[in-house]
């Protein structure tokens, strides 16, 4: 009797194990489509671009959170349901098996209550008919489009090496080699429904622009991963340089570039920029379509503003553009925006113009810029001793004028008192005797004037310190 016990407590113990087996069950959503990346194997990598095995992976991941659904190919859709079914049918199994060893249980703890036995017979003829169900259903039904789940994994894995893991829908790979100065980037995706793996992205990184390659391999995946090709969205219009926005998005587009990270569908556009005012645009994008949107922007009347600056005649920018000389007349200006006011041994000044001040004057008052003394006083000092240079070069001139008139007055009173002399020769001697004095006296000016700029200049000098 105490051996029949023994065996009763664990059979018992066997079916509550195999309970708990059975009610587990995989979390994830039959409507999810996960996409597992990998960090990238590197060959012949420098240190200084190891780096990127990681960043690249985590950059693809990012571009993926714009894509929302996966759409299905016919062979891959029907191998996605075939996995669904027998997926379905496991668990089903499972928890038949369950209600076999619950109904086992209740034989073995002797006799089974009718409403307890009968509950347990329905559970499993229920559970039989949703497996007969299950396994009628067609490839065709039923109508899905999963929603995409990205995630990185920090595991590196090779082609040759794909884990097969449950719950994995798509596996991210691939490989950086260095080839010369340039990378090569493969990206290679594998699709655990069809068992088939693609390179999707294969070109050599330019180290000095790698965030352009990166972006043309996560427009390739994000086509791969959404089983549809893209559509592209190209806005132009005036003014250029415009940007757009996308209602219910957190990204900023640049007009007349095209945009290729958007799924079909409708989508309503906001064009906008400084100065302007905004437009907005319906749009629908079809798959593989290109969708053109062409804008003309009006632009905002804000007023004017009057610019004035003391002292006139500072050299005007607004938002580092040259507008002309103060006082200037802006007409529409676009609020906020930034002046600057500049002019020679001024301090520039700076102005947050906003639309409050409309309709006024702004008026700007420099000041003079900083006095660097050491320069001053090394050009006071140049100035003097040119100065004084000037006036010691002129006192030769009356010094030797002097002289000669003095020569020439001597010998022409010699001349008079000299009977063998003529009286042409005697005028000569005193034509130039009175000529040198002329120049003497000029002389005697001129060093006088340098002398007294000289000691104006040697004052300014002095007066420095």
């Amino acid at each position: 009797m105490r051996r029949k016990s023994y065996t009763a407590a664990a059979l018992l113990l066997l079916v509550l194990i195999n309970q708990l087996g059975a009610v587990e069950k995989d979390t994830t959503a039959e409507d999810v489509w996960n996409v597992k990346i990998y960090p990238l194997t590197g060959h012949n990598l420098s240190p200084e671009y190891t780096y990127l095995l990681h960043s690249i992976p985590l950059s693809l991941k990012d571009s993926l959170e714009d894509i929302k659904t996966h759409i299905f190919k016919s062979d891959e859709r029907n191998m996605w349901l075939k996995k669904k079914r027998a997926k379905r049918i496991e668990e089903e199994r499972r928890t038949l098996s369950g209600l076999y060893r619950k109904r086992d249980l209740l034989f073995f703890s002797g006799t089974p209550p009718d409403e307890k036995l009968d509950e347990i017979n329905v559970a499993i003829a229920n559970t039989k008919d949703n497996i007969l169900q299950i396994e009628k259903e067609k490839d065709g039904s039923p109508e899905i489009t999963p929603v995409i789940k990205a995630e990185f994994v920090d595991k590196r894995i090779v082609s040759e090496e794909i884990p097969d893991l449950k719950g994995i829908d798509q596996a991210v790979y691939g490989t950086l080699e260095t080839i010369d100065r340039w990378i090569y980037l493969s990206i290679t995706v594998y699709n655990y429904s069809t068992g088939e793996k693609q390179e999707v992205f294969g070109d050599l990184i330019d180290p000095e622009n790698i965030s352009k390659t990166i972006t043309e391999a996560a427009v390739e995946l994000s086509r791969e991963v959404s089983g549809t090709d893209p559509p592209v969205l190209m806005v132009t219009g005036i003014p250029q340089d415009s940007f757009f926005s996308i209602e219910g998005g957190s990204r900023t587009y640049l007009t007349d570039s095209p945009v290729t990270d958007l799924n079909p569908g409708n989508y309503t556009l906001t064009i906008h920029k400084k100065g302007y005012v905004d437009e907005k645009r319906e749009i629908v994008l079809k798959s593989g379509e290109r969708t053109e949107v062409t804008y003309s922007l009006t632009k905002e009347k804000t007023g004017f503003a009057v610019i004035n600056t003391f002292p006139s005649g500072a050299d005007l920018y607004v938002d580092s553009v040259w507008m002309g000389r103060t006082p200037f007349l802006l007409e529409d200006p676009v609020y906020p925006s930034y002046i600057q006011a500049v002019k020679d041994n001024y301090v520039g000044m700076s102005y947050m113009l906003s639309n409050e001040e409309a309709d006024k004057n702004i008026n700007l008052i420099l000041s003079p810029a900083k006095i660097d003394k050491d320069k001053i006083l090394e050009r006071r000092r140049k100035t003097f001793y040119n100065s004084l240079g000037s006036f010691i070069v002129s006192l030769a001139v009356p010094a030797i004028s002097y002289g000669l008139s003095s020569d020439y007055g001597y010998a022409y009173n010699s001349s008079v008192i000299s009977s063998g002399v003529s009286s042409s020769e005697s005028n000569r001697l005193m034509s130039a005797s009175n000529s040198w004095y002329n120049v003497y006296l000029g002389g005697v000016f001129i060093s006088v004037s340098l002398f007294v700029d000289m000691a104006i200049k040697l004052e300014d000098y002095i007066s420095f310190y």
